[in-house]
C-alpha cells in the first residue's frame, strides 16, 4: 500500500513537473502599426460612367452645371480596369479628392484608361490618386478641361491629350510611368508647375501636328531617355516673361535645347538637384508567433521625388514597386520559423537611396520559442518516465 502511495505520489510530482514545460505569458509581439489609408472593402465602389448633363446632375453631390458652381463627384475609391469614364457632357464638373487605381495588377490592357474624359467640355479632375492602366488620365477629343494636384503613376502614359485643346495639366506629380505626359493631335494646351521625373522614357512628349502648346514651372528630371521630346508647332517653354523649366540634364554654359524636331529651347531653364536622400523611419526588431496572421511592418519615409522601393528578405529581393511618398506596408504572414532580416530600400527619383533593416523573430509562443527539438526531448523523457512509474505500481500494488 506504502508502495502505491508512493507511485501515485510520484505520477503527480511528475505532472506538476511538466508544467514547468509551459511558457509563461509573452509580452513581446510585433508592431502593430497600419498604414493611415488601408482600406476597408465597405469603401471601395463601383466604376462610373456618366455620358450626359443629367447623369451628371444625379451623380453629383453639389452644384448646379455652371463654371461658378459646378457638379461636384468626390471621395471616391474605386479599383477598376476603367473607374471613371464620362463623355458627352457640357456641364461644368470637377471630380476631386479620390483614388483611381487599375486591377487586376497585371499587364495593362492596351488603351484603356483608368480616368477617361471623352468628349467632354469643361471637365475637371484635382486632388485624386490615378495609378495604374495602359493610360492614368485620358482626356479625349475635350476642350477646357483642367487636371490639377493629382498623382498620375505607374502606367505606359501617367497623363495623355489626345485631340483636345485648351486644357491644362497643373501642380500634377507624374512619374514612374513609361511616358510621363503626352500631347498628342492637341493645341493650346498648358503644363504647368507639375513634377515629372522617372519615367522609363520620356517626361513629357509633343507629338507632330501639336500646335502653340506652353510648358513651364515644371521640375522635369531624371527620365529615361530624354526628359522632353517636342515634335510639335511654335510649342513654348517658357511663360515668354522670365519662367522656364528645371532641368536635371541642364548645363548652365549652354542654351537648353529641347529633343525633338520642334527645335524648340527653354530659354530661361535651371538646373534641378536632388542631393537628398529619402528619410525612413526605422522600424524595431520584432518577434512574432508563427501561428499568428495579419502581422505587418509598416514604415514611413518621405522625399520631394518619391520614386520606387525594393525590400529583401534574407537577401532575396521580393517586392519591387513604385513608391508614391505613402506608407510601404510589408506581410510577415508568409515567414518561418527562424530569424529573418528584412531589408527595405526606398529610391527617389535623382537615385538617392534611404534604407532600413529589421530583424524579425519567429517562434511559437506555444512551445515557448525554447526550440522544437528541446521540446521533443523534454516530452520523450515524461512519457518514458510516465509508462516507469506505471510499472513500478502495477509491481508493487
Amino acid at each position: 500500500m506504502n508502495n502505491s502511495r508512493i507511485a501515485c505520489s510520484l505520477l503527480i510530482l511528475l505532472f506538476i513537473s511538466s508544467l514547468g514545460l509551459s511558457p509563461a505569458a509573452h509580452s513581446i509581439s510585433a508592431n502593430s502599426n497600419k498604414s493611415a489609408r488601408t482600406m476597408i472593402t465597405s469603401q471601395i465602389e463601383t466604376p462610373i460612367a456618366i455620358g450626359s448633363n443629367p447623369e451628371l446632375a444625379q451623380l453629383s453631390t453639389a452644384g448646379v452645371g455652371t463654371r461658378s458652381d459646378p457638379y461636384i463627384i468626390e471621395g471616391k475609391v474605386i479599383s477598376a480596369v476603367n473607374c471613371i469614364y464620362i463623355h458627352d457632357t457640357t456641364a461644368f464638373f470637377v471630380i476631386r479628392d479620390s483614388e483611381f487605381t487599375y486591377t487586376p495588377n497585371e499587364l495593362a490592357i492596351i488603351g484603356s484608361a483608368v480616368v477617361r474624359f471623352d468628349r467632354v467640355e469643361h471637365g475637371t479632375i484635382e486632388n485624386c490618386y490615378v495609378r495604374g492602366g495602359d493610360i492614368s488620365i485620358e482626356i479625349r477629343a475635350s476642350t477646357d478641361c483642367t487636371i490639377r494636384d493629382c498623382f498620375a503613376i505607374d502606367s505606359y502614359a501617367g497623363i495623355l491629350t489626345d485631340s483636345s485643346d485648351n486644357c491644362t495639366i497643373i501642380d500634377c506629380s507624374i512619374f514612374g510611368n513609361t511616358i510621363g505626359a503626352r500631347i498628342f493631335s492637341s493645341d493650346s494646351c498648358n503644363i504647368i508647375n507639375n513634377s515629372i521625373y522617372s519615367n522609363n522614357q520620356y517626361g513629357v512628349h509633343v507629338y507632330a501636328f501639336c500646335e502653340n502648346n506652353i510648358i513651364f514651372g515644371n521640375m522635369i528630371g531624371w527620365n529615361g531617355v530624354h526628359n522632353a521630346v517636342d515634335d510639335g508647332d511654335n510649342t513654348e517653354f517658357t511663360d515668354s516673361v522670365s519662367i522656364g523649366n528645371e532641368w536635371s540634364d541642364f548645363n548652365s554654359s549652354a542654351v537648353y535645347s529641347i529633343q525633338g524636331s520642334g527645335s524648340s529651347i527653354d530659354p530661361y531653364a535651371t538646373k534641378l538637384t536632388d542631393e537628398t536622400r529619402p528619410v525612413v523611419l526605422g522600424h524595431y526588431d520584432l518577434v512574432i508567433d508563427v501561428e499568428s496572421n495579419g502581422e505587418t511592418l509598416t514604415w514611413t519615409a518621405n522625399d520631394t521625388f518619391p520614386s520606387h522601393y525594393q525590400i529583401y528578405v534574407n537577401d532575396e529581393l521580393v517586392e519591387d514597386s513604385a513608391w508614391d511618398g505613402r506608407d510601404i506596408e510589408f506581410s510577415l504572414d508568409e515567414l518561418g520559423l527562424g530569424t529573418h532580416t528584412i531589408d527595405l530600400n526606398v529610391t527617389d527619383g535623382a537615385g538617392n537611396v534611404g534604407r532600413d533593416i529589421v530583424v524579425v523573430s519567429v517562434i511559437s509562443f506555444i512551445l515557448g520559442g525554447i526550440g522544437t527539438e528541446l521540446v521533443m526531448v523534454a516530452s520523450g523523457i515524461t512519457v518514458a518516465c510516465f509508462v516507469i512509474i506505471l510499472l513500478l505500481v502495477k509491481r508493487f500494488a
